[in-house]
C-alpha cells in the first residue's frame, strides 16, 4: 500500500488492510460513509474481485475471464497456461499490461455492481513484487 500512498498522498488512517477474504473486506469497507474505495492488491486477489469469489479461482475461470475481457494472448493457450501464477508471469514477461488493466476494470465493474451504492467510486490498482509498485489500474 505504500506505493499507493506515495502516489495518491493519502493519510495512513485512510487505509484498511483486507482480511483473508477480499470480497468480504470490500463489502465491509463500502458500508461506511466513504465516497471512494481504492482496492490495492495483487494478481490473485484482483482475480477474486473480478470473479467475485472468496476461493482461489480455477484456471478455467481465469481463462474465461481473460477471453471475455480481451483477446486471449496465443501464448496463454489452454495447453501453455498451467496455473494462475504462470499466467501472471507470462502476461508480465510478454509486457501485456493492457490485460492487467482490463482485469482491474473488470474488478472495478464487479465490485460496483455487487455493492450497488450510488456515489461510491471504486478504483482497482494491481501491485507486483510484494506491493513495490502499481503495475495496472482501473483509472
Amino acid at each position: 500500500m505504500s506505493c499507493h500512498r506515495r502516489l495518491f498522498g493519502l493519510e495512513e488512517n485512510c487505509y484498511c488492510a483486507a482480511r483473508q477474504d477480499i470480497t468480504e473486506s470490500i463489502l465491509l469497507s463500502a458500508g461506511g460513509n466513504i465516497v471512494k474505495l481504492h482496492i490495492v492488491t495483487g494478481w490473485m486477489d484482483m482475480l477474486k474481485v473480478a470473479l467475485w469469489t472468496s476461493r482461489k479461482p480455477s484456471r478455467q475461470d481465469v481463462l474465461g475471464l481473460l477471453e471475455k475481457i480481451s483477446a486471449l494472448p496465443a501464448e496463454l493457450s489452454p495447453v501453455g497456461a498451467n496455473d494462475m501464477d504462470h499466467i501472471h508471469r507470462m502476461l508480465y514477461d510478454y509486457g501485456r499490461l493492457d490485460v492487467f488493466r482490463k482485469v482491474c476494470r473488470a474488478a472495478k465493474g464487479m465490485a460496483e455492481s455487487v455493492i450497488r451504492r450510488e456515489k461510491l467510486a471504486v478504483h482497482c490498482h494491481m501491485v507486483i513484487d510484494g506491493g513495490a509498485g502499481i503495475v495496472a489500474s482501473s483509472l
